[in-house]
């Protein structure tokens, strides 16, 4: 029998011999540690806590890296490469994102809503008829981003997120018999479902957003709602629509067009629709009759409140 130390040198031999032409594996680029830092002087007001950050490497074909950094940014490594940068706020609850292992077709969008989602007590009755035929879908939140490409050799990255996100406004003056309601709420339409964030473009198809809307001092309706804008090529009117509830049992709805309001904004990320004039349905209650609701009460269709509108060109 041969030594023992004899069968323990052939072993090594040949084990070297069939490593002999395996190159070891080595990245192609190395690995770089580099500083993300998030300058805000183009937004004001309330800032995002956190931010996510993906990046798409151009020189392979590999899936993009992410990474959650705080909204002064923080550390990242990754290989030496030109990269694809797609950072916003991830603070958010409503959005939803789809395609994003693709910089080209990286969307953001929310979920389907209901059309009277801004009531402030739930109902569950007949729905009164779309305006306009198209889906209902919940409202963004507040966004910020931006979208640009950098070469990583190491060092600092800075990054310049602008507000993505609109907020619409209106205000209806000059209300009559606001004394009557019970609940309300309102809509507005022409609306863009989603946004590509490699170049901020809009979705091209609508969709109606639900908003709540309040009583102020008894002669004014007020609400506010957060959007994606308007589609890159519109189709379809911004018509906003108001839903009362009367302490009577009825309901109504009204509709404007404030199409040119919002077109014509100086502001595109803060516009402001003002509307003037509203006599809404004088009604009369027995002297013991509840104060309050008349939302869950089913007895009526919806009625409208005739508006003139304005045709959309």
């Amino acid at each position: 029998m041969k030594p023992l130390c004899h069968i323990l040198s052939l072993f090594l031999l040949i084990a070297a011999s069939s490593c002999e032409h395996k190159p070891l594996w080595l990245p192609e680029s190395p690995i770089e540690t580099t500083e993300i830092q998030y300058d805000w002087s183009r937004c004001s007001g309330d800032l995002p806590s956190a931010m996510s950050l993906y990046m798409y490497p151009l020189g392979t074909d590999e899936h993009p890296w992410l990474f959650n950094l705080s909204k002064n940014g923080g550390i990242i490594n990754v290989p030496q490469d030109i990269y694809r940068a797609i950072t916003y706020n991830n603070n958010t609850d409503g959005i939803l994102f789809r395609n994003t292992d693709d910089y080209e077709l990286f969307e953001i969008y929310t979920r389907r809503g209901r059309l009277l989602d801004g009531a402030q007590t739930p109902y569950t009755g007949a729905l009164p008829p779309l305006v306009i035929t198209e889906p209902v879908v919940i409202t963004p939140d507040m966004m910020w981003t931006t979208a640009t490409d950098v070469e990583i050799t190491g060092g600092l990255v800075t990054l310049v997120p602008e507000q993505l996100t609109p907020r619409y406004t209106f205000n209806v003056t000059g209300v009559r018999n606001s004394d009557g309601v019970s609940d309300l709420c309102a809509t507005l339409s022409g609306n863009t479902g989603g946004i590509y964030l490699n170049n901020l473009t809009p979705a091209e198809y609508p969709v109606t957003l639900p908003s709540q809307a309040t009583i102020k001092e008894g002669k004014a309706i007020t609400g506010s709602l957060i959007t994606f804008g308007i589609p890159a090529n519109p189709v379809a009117a911004n018509i906003l629509t108001l839903y009362f509830w009367l302490k009577d049992g009825s309901k109504y709805y009204c509709t404007f067009d404030v199409t040119s309001q919002i077109r014509e904004a100086p502001d595109p990320l803060n516009v402001t629709i003002n509307i003037d004039g509203l006599d809404l349905p004088e009604i009369s209650l027995p002297p013991d009759a509840p104060a309050g609701g008349g939302i869950g009460v089913d007895v009526d269709s919806w009625h409208t409140i005739d508006i003139e509108l304005k045709p959309f060109e």
